[in-house]
C-alpha cells in the first residue's frame, strides 16, 4: 500500500475565554491533511480534554497521544474520515472540579468531598461558547451526527456526562480509561462518580487497561453490563475493549487510539484473529478473575467480545459463568474455549489449590 505524504496541522489558540467559568485555557486544534487544499469541503469535529497531552507531551506526565500521527496515519491509509480534532486544555487543580457532576441534593459527590462538581459549567463552556467558536472558524460539519467527545480518566468521566446529557448536539463518544468510581484505598470503600441515564441514540467506545492501578476493570466492566441492559447492542452501538497489559498512561491511550477513532468516525476493517486472554493459573480461594476474548482487526482495531459462550473440558474443576469469570471447584487442569458465531479459541489453563500471592 503506497501511503500519501500529507500530514495535517495542529493550531494553536491561546487564552480562550470562558465566561460560563470565569476562566482562559488554550485550544489546539488539528486540521486534516486535506483541510487547506479542498476549501469547500466540510468536516466531522472531535472535541478531546486534556488538550496538554493530546499532540505534545504533557507538562505533568511528560507523554503524549500524538493523536495527530495516528489520525494522519488512519486517514493516509483510507481507513478514517478527514476529521477536525479540537484539544481543550484542562486548568491543572480546576481539573477534578470542572469535570465532575453532582449527584446528591448537596450538589456533590458522596465520598468527594474536595470535588466542588463544576461539571454543568464546563458543559455549558462548550455547547454554548467552544462549540459555535469553532463552528464560526472553521468548516465544520456542526450537527449531532458528525460531532463526537472523547477523553480519558476523568476526561472519560465528563464525556460520559455531557453526552449523555447532550445526545441532541453530541452522537459519538469515546470514554477511555473512565473514572466511575473512586476507590478508597485505607478503606477500600467504593464511591460511584456517575449516574445512569437510560438508553440513548449513541455510539459508544469505553475501555479500561487491564492493569490500571487506581481504576478498577470491574468498575468499567459493570458500567458497561449496565448500558446493554439499557439497551445498547455490543459490537453496533458500544464496543468494550479490556486492553492486555495496559496502564493508566498516555503511552498506553496512544497505543489503543486507533480504535476509538475507527469506531467513531472510520471503518474497523476485517476481523483477522480472536484470541482469549486471562490467567493461565488460579487458586482456589483469593481473588475473582475474568477471561477477556479479544478480537483483531486487520486495522488495527481491537475489542472484546461480550457475548459469547465458554466450553469447560471438565466442568467439575472450573466452572466460567457467562461473563468469563472464573469458578474454580478442585485442584486440577482442563481446557476452556470460548464459542462465538461458531468459532472456537482454546485456552489451556492450569488450576491449583493454592498459588503464590493469588
Amino acid at each position: 500500500m503506497i501511503l500519501s505524504e500529507a500530514r495535517g496541522e495542529v493550531r494553536r489558540i491561546e487564552d480562550f475565554f470562558s465566561a460560563k467559568l470565569s476562566n482562559k485555557r488554550d485550544l489546539r486544534i488539528y486540521l486534516p491533511p486535506g483541510y487547506s487544499d479542498y476549501t469547500n469541503r466540510r468536516y466531522p469535529v472531535l472535541y478531546m480534554h486534556d488538550g496538554q497531552g493530546l499532540f505534545d507531551p504533557g507538562s505533568f506526565s511528560q507523554a503524549s497521544w500524538l493523536v495527530h500521527e495516528t489520525a494522519d496515519r488512519l486517514i493516509a491509509e483510507g481507513r478514517l474520515e478527514e476529521i477536525i480534532i479540537v484539544g481543550i486544555d484542562n486548568k491543572g487543580d480546576e481539573r477534578l472540579h470542572e469535570f465532575t457532576f453532582p449527584l446528591d441534593a448537596t450538589g456533590g459527590i458522596p465520598g468527594a468531598p474536595d470535588a466542588e462538581c463544576r461539571g454543568t459549567l464546563y458543559e455549558r463552556f462548550i455547547i454554548d461558547e467552544l462549540k459555535p467558536f469553532i463552528d464560526r472558524s472553521f468548516r465544520t460539519l456542526p450537527d449531532r451526527s458528525h460531532t463526537g467527545m472523547m477523553g480519558s480518566s476523568l476526561g472519560g468521566l465528563v464525556t460520559y456526562h455531557i453526552g449523555f446529557r447532550n445526545p441532541a448536539v453530541f452522537s459519538k463518544l469515546g470514554i477511555v480509561s473512565p473514572h466511575f468510581v473512586r476507590l478508597d484505598l485505607n478503606s477500600l470503600e467504593e464511591f460511584p462518580f456517575y449516574r445512569s441515564y437510560g438508553f440513548n441514540d449513541l455510539k459508544l467506545w469505553i475501555d479500561i487497561g487491564e492493569i490500571e492501578a487506581h481504576i478498577l476493570t470491574r468498575h468499567v466492566r459493570e458500567v458497561v453490563d449496565e448500558l446493554i441492559g439499557e439497551g445498547f447492542i455490543p459490537g453496533f452501538g458500544l464496543a468494550y475493549c479490556e486492553v492486555p497489559d495496559a496502564a493508566h498512561t498516555e503511552h498506553d491511550w496512544a497505543e489503543r487510539l486507533q480504535s476509538p477513532l475507527l469506531f467513531m468516525f472510520g471503518k474497523v476493517g476485517r476481523p483477522v484473529s480472536l484470541r482469549l486472554h486471562g490467567r493461565g493459573q488460579i487458586g482456589l480461594k483469593g481473588a475473582t478473575y475474568r477471561l477477556n476474548p479479544l478480537i483483531s482487526y486487520d486495522s488495527g482495531f481491537a475489542q472484546t467480545v461480550l457475548q459469547g459462550t465458554y466450553e469447560v473440558e471438565f466442568p467439575e474443576i472450573l466452572e466460567v459463568q457467562p461473563d468469563g469469570t472464573l469458578v474454580p471447584k478442585k485442584p486440577g487442569t482442563t481446557q476452556v474455549r470460548f464459542v462465538k458465531g461458531g468459532c472456537r479459541i482454546p485456552k489451556r489453563s492450569r488450576w491449583w489449590k493454592s498459588c503464590p500471592n493469588m
